[in-house]
Parts: C-alpha cells; structure tokens; sequence
C-alpha cells in the first residue's frame, strides 16, 4: 500500500436473489429502492452488473475467489449432498484461496452475516474464510441458549412436530439457560401466530444489527459480508408492505412445490405474478435496513474509509419466457437457465472517499469483487478505474437442475422440459453499440439474443457456440476444491429445503 493511507475497510452487501428488474434504481416501476438511489448519487452504478450463476453458492464462491464458475467448480451440485448416501463425497473452497482469508492475513477482522446457509453453516469453506460467522442462532431472543429448530426440524411458521418439540423441552430442562432457551422455543413455537410474544426474526434487521454491534469501536481495519435473505422465497415483505397483503404472503406459502407447479401450468401464472408485489416490498424493506447501515457508518466516521459494494448473488424469475429456450418459463432461480431475469443484477459501488456518482453502461462481473478490492487496497485504481468490468469476457453459468429437483419437476412438467433443465447452461454477455448481445449455450444447443430497435432478436446455432466455447476454453481450472463428507445436520437441510435447495 502507497504512503502512510490507512487501510480501507471493505464492506460486501449481497442482497439475495435481487435482480435489476426490480430495482427502481434502475428503472423499476415500484419505488422499491429509494436510499439505493440517493447513495449511487455518490458512487459508481453498473447498469449491466451480471452474476457469475443463478444460484447463491457458486455465485459467492466466484466473489470470494475472484474465479468464474468453471474455474473454481464448487456449486450446488458439487458442494451439497442431494442423496442420503453416506460414502458419498463432495467438496468444499479452500478458505485460504478467498480474499477475505487474504485481507485477515493482512490484520483486518472478518465477519459474514447470513441467514443464507451456504455462507454460515454449511462446510462449503466459505464459513471458515471469516474470523467472525454469524448465522441464524442470531434471530432468536436468546442467541447463546438452546435452537429449538435444531430439535424440531419445523417450518417457517414454527410447525414441527410434537415428538420433537418435547424432546427440545426436555433438553431446556437439563440446559445452562433454561429460561433463555424457553424463550427461544416460545418465540419460534408461537411467536409468528401471538402478539407481544417475542418472535425468531431472520430479517434483514437482525444481521444489520449484528454486524453494527461487531463494527462499533473496531480498532482494527474490517472486512464483512452481509447476505440479506428477505428477498428470497417466501419473501419477507417487512413491517409495512406498500403493494402487497398478509392473504397475498398465506397464498405465496400454499403450494408444496411451487416452482414446480408454475413451470408445469398447474398454478395460473397471473397467481405467480402477484406474488412480485410481495417481492418487491421485500426488496423495499432491505433498502431501508440499507440506509440504517450505510447512516450509521457515516455517523461513526466509517463510511467514507470503506470500499462499499452492494448488489446481488443472482436474481429471481416471474414466469418469463426464455428467449432461446422456446415455451420454456423462468420461476424462482433454481429451475436451470441463464435467463437475464437471473444473471442481470444490481451493482453499486462506493470508493474510500467518492462523493461524485458515475454510471457504468459497459457489461460488467461480480468475479472482479475481489481484485476491486486488491486494487482499492493498494492504492492503484484510478477515478476512471471501472473496477468492475473485465479485460476478457463476462461469463455466467449454472449446473441446470439436480436430481432431486427432477424429481419433484416430473409430478408436474413433462420429460422433455426436465431434460432440457438438467443441462448445465453458459453465457457469455458482450456490447455492441448502445446494446448487450448474449450468447448462450446449454448442453450441445446454442443461440445468441440481441436487441433490435425495441425487440429481441434470437439467433440459434453457429456463433453463439463458438463464442462460449472460445470464452470457456481461455478459463483454467483451478486447484482450489477440497473433498469433504457429505453429512449435513438434520435442520440444515430443512433450512436448505425452505430456500428451495433440496
């Protein structure tokens, strides 16, 4: 580092599964980012910030590493068990190949709030990049007692089962705390469905407040990555819901598969369009956690020694049609496609000391995360530094669907639209123009998406292939994967089932 500067803190907000639709930052119909907008009124936004993936584990994975998906390799399908078998092995990220293992060597303190389990509980090697893990023990009252999901295995609402819930209660009674953990088990047994009980609260709140708590005072230079869930399915729409109704977020909960039920046609589609108003207050809601962290940072001095980075893991699909895929539809993000709704995500950044926004219109990768920060820390970016758009080419890939997941799929959509969603899917994103043009290949098809004038214009077939193949042939594998058991804990997997995972 240059001179006797400080060192910059660095400060990585991932606000899950929100895509740049439905940012009114950029252009959404919905106010649903007001702060976001007055804070890129000092920073720099990439209107075409892509994900690496559009699922949350090989996306932060490519964030940590600095690597495109193909390079490194950990993924849902790689790095989490899908089958119950006990020899089956799968693989974790060597802590020391991220950067926040490279800042802590420096002498930063690290610390990653989530309630997303890739990032706090799970062995993917993620957790063990951080000093400091906070994960879900934090939502209840009591976080140091006893976690009644540990024992009830419940849903969201707090419906385990009986059997289980008395084994929790009698674990309370030979427990250290057992009015803490009493606490817990009432707030997470009743306290969604009582008034005035206290209440399990996964909330965007909780971890901001988490992360407050460890920042205050701090001597030391940080680095932390919070992951703010209360966008991903079920939505969380906060404590004042502009667009949508509590009858709105039952009907989001009813259906068993719902992703399934959609793609399928068993659900009306207009149903599932509706449940944006949900999503969209829930995006409104994470905004205004953002504004209380960003404030308070600059109340304590903080702010403008930070390198900030807010954007998304990947985003969420309402049922689009995919452009290459003909008839095929994009619910949720886990349904196997690189379809925008899911790789086009939010991207602001804030420099130490940037009090000028800028706009950046050229195609722009959340892999260049930890060289931004390579670069802000040594002092060598420039004001015209795009810190996040690459010298090669932005790349975006998913495994498809796994097993399991055709499993459930085949209740409700036919084989051939299973098939074509197990097919591992790449991207390869390029301007031209005024324009982005998209070259896709998935299994051994291929097409590129390109606008013309005010519509999309797909060609499928001959270019499109050999630009992915040529972009996916400069990326080395790296060596940065190590295997591990597959065992994971009984409420992990729950949790995992939830999100829509397993």
């Amino acid at each position: 580092m240059s001179g006797t500067r400080a060192p910059p803190n660095v400060l990585l907000v991932v606000l899950d599964s929100v895509r740049a639709k439905n940012t009114s930052l950029l252009g959404h119909k919905r106010k649903t980012t007001p702060f976001l907008e007055r804070f890129a009124d000092r920073a720099t936004t990439y209107t075409r910030g892509y994900a690496p993936s559009t699922e949350s584990l090989a996306s932060h994975a490519s964030l940590f590493s600095g690597l495109p998906v193909r390079a490194h390799g950990l993924t849902t399908s790689t790095g989490v068990t899908m089958t119950p078998r006990p020899d089956e092995e799968k693989f974790q990220l060597r802590p020391e190949s991220t950067i926040w293992r490279e800042l802590s060597e420096a002498g930063y303190a690290t610390a990653v709030f989530s309630n997303n389990p890739f990032l706090t509980e799970l062995p993917t090697g993620l957790p063990a990049s951080f000093k400091t893990v906070v994960g879900r023990q934090h939502e209840l009252p009591v976080p140091d007692a006893l976690d009644p999901r540990s024992s009830t295995a419940g849903d969201s609402t707090g419906n385990g089962s009986v059997e289980k819930y008395i084994s929790f209660l009698r674990d309370v009674a030979t427990d250290s705390d057992p009015i803490g953990s009493l606490k817990n088990g009432v707030a997470f047994k009743l306290g969604q469905r009582l008034s005035g009980l206290p209440t399990v609260d996964s909330s965007a709140r909780t971890y901001v407040d988490a992360f407050l708590e460890w920042q205050a005072n701090r001597p030391e230079p940080w680095a932390a990555c919070l992951n703010l869930m209360d966008a991903h399915q079920p939505y969380q729409a906060g404590p004042a819901p502009q667009w949508s109704s509590g009858a709105l977020l039952d009907r989001l909960r009813e259906p068993d598969d719902p992703v399934w039920e959609y793609v399928g046609g068993n659900r009306p589609l207009e149903e599932l369009r509706s449940f944006e108003r949900a999503y969209d207050d829930a995006i409104r809601s994470i905004d205004a956690q953002l504004r209380r962290l960003v404030e308070t940072l600059a109340d304590r001095d903080e702010l403008d020694r930070s390198l900030v980075v807010v954007t998304a893991d990947h985003g969420e699909g309402f049922g689009e049609v995919s452009a290459v895929r003909p008839g095929r539809r994009v619910v949720g993000h886990s349904s196997g496609s690189v379809h925008d709704a899911l790789t086009h995500v939010p991207l602001v950044v804030k420099r130490p000391g940037q009090q000028t926004g800028r706009t950046v219109d050229r195609p722009a990768s959340l892999t260049e995360f930890a060289d931004a920060v390579r670069r802000i820390r040594d002092d060598t970016a420039t004001e015209d530094t795009q810190l996040f758009v690459p010298t090669g080419e932005v790349v975006a890939s998913t495994d498809g669907i796994n097993e399991h997941m055709a499993e459930l799929a085949a209740k409700y959509t036919d084989q051939e639209d299973i098939d074509v969603r197990l097919q591992p899917a790449d991207a390869v994103y390029e301007a031209t123009g005024g324009d982005i043009v998209k070259h896709v290949t998935w299994g051994d098809r291929s097409g590129t998406v390109q606008r013309d004038g005010s519509d999309r214009s797909v060609k499928r077939g001959g270019d499109a292939g050999r630009r992915v193949s040529a972009a996916l042939e400069s990326i080395e594998r790296a060596d940065i994967l190590t295997r591990r058991r597959s065992d994971i804990s009984e409420d992990v997997t729950s949790h995992l089932e939830e999100l829509g995972y397993l």
